[in-house]
């Protein structure tokens, strides 16, 4: 399932080239945050079974997990989501899974949770798949709130969701406000979703 995302991810981001993206209000105050707190919390746990497990937050590298990370800490979240990795085989093929947990809003309880999991190949793929997934799913649960942040246009489940295509109509006027920023995130956004179809 998630790869089926990723592929309707590609042609967003070549919609995203040449559109624009828009920032967003939170409690009525700008709350656009490029701030990276750069602190790698990687632990080995216990092996289960002789599977070996392991956490992160997936921030020493470019890719999904850090953007994700910057459009929730603009969304007020004090912690990163963390990545837990099970090591195993299957079948004599080498397979992972990870569980992407991120602990509540401390002031909005009542927002829908993000924790998901998936299994894949390598493990750095499919963290960036469900960082990738967790994304598109918190953009789903929040389309108003970000109405103006530069990841608004993220693509939704639905092609045809109404709320989606009013911000790609109006995205140029923000675009016009915030170039620099616009642009930075999706050339990052790009780049991330080249190397994860890229492996």
């Amino acid at each position: 399932m998630l790869h089926q995302n990723i592929k309707k991810q590609k042609y967003f981001f070549q919609l995203v080239y040449f559109a624009n993206y828009r920032f967003f209000y939170f409690s009525n105050s700008f709350s656009f945050s490029l701030t990276l707190t750069r602190t790698q919390m990687t632990s080995h746990g216990s092996s289960e079974g002789g599977n070996a497990q392991s956490h992160t937050d997936g921030l020493a590298r470019e890719g999904f997990p850090r953007i994700l990370w910057e459009v929730l800490q603009g969304a007020g979240y004090t912690m990163p989501p963390q990545y837990a990795v099970q090591l195993f085989e299957e079948h004599r093929v080498p397979r992972c899974r990870v569980r992407m947990t991120l602990e509540p809003h401390p002031l909005q309880p009542g927002w829908r949770s993000l924790d998901s999991e998936s299994f894949g190949f390598r493990v750095e793929d499919t963290i960036e798949s469900i960082a990738l997934h967790g994304l598109t799913t918190f953009c789903g649960f929040h389309p108003l709130e970000l109405s103006t942040h530069p990841i608004g246009l993220f693509p939704v489940e639905k092609e045809d969701d109404p709320m989606w295509k009013d911000r790609v109509k109006h995205a140029k006027d923000v675009w016009a406000l915030y170039p620099g920023q616009t642009a930075h995130l999706t050339v990052r956004c790009m780049n991330a979703l080249y190397r994860l179809q890229a492996v």
